[in-house]
């Protein structure tokens, strides 16, 4: 007897390779929908400001760092340490953050470290983060 149950549908996403500038860190993120349908996060605090940093935030089990990538990640904690944001031990291209007690459990992707991305076409979101 065959079943009238059809598989769940399988959800598409996009997926962007990203790199630091002298590629010692690479890694693939998986999104729900292209970054030119999402709000980018705009971040005036002081760190965000300074390393330019547009954001992004997919799940952490949809963000894979390749081979040892993550030997090159240097963290830095300011303000709360609620965060660690990484920057590469060799170039210095800063690439994301993720939050030190896993709530959510995010990786926050520097949309400058995916090459190719059109950052004029974003839909930038401003956050106050210098106010906090």
């Amino acid at each position: 007897m065959a079943s009238d149950m059809a598989p769940a549908p399988e959800t598409a996403t996009t997926t962007y390779n990203g790199s630091c500038h002298c590629q010692s860190i690479t890694f693939t993120a998986k999104l729900p929908t292209s970054l030119y349908e999402q709000d980018i996060v705009n971040c005036n605090c002081s760190l965000c400001f300074r390393n330019g940093y547009l954001l992004i935030y997919p799940q952490k089990n949809d963000v894979t760092f390749h081979g040892n990538s993550r030997d090159f990640m240097k963290g830095y904690q300011f303000n709360k340490r609620a965060i660690t944001h990484y920057f590469c031990s060799n170039c210095g291209t800063s690439v994301g953050g993720e939050p030190v007690d896993d709530k959510p459990p995010i990786f926050a992707i520097n949309i400058r470290a995916l090459p190719d991305v059109d950052t004029d076409k974003l839909k930038l979101k401003k956050v106050d983060g210098k106010s906090r």
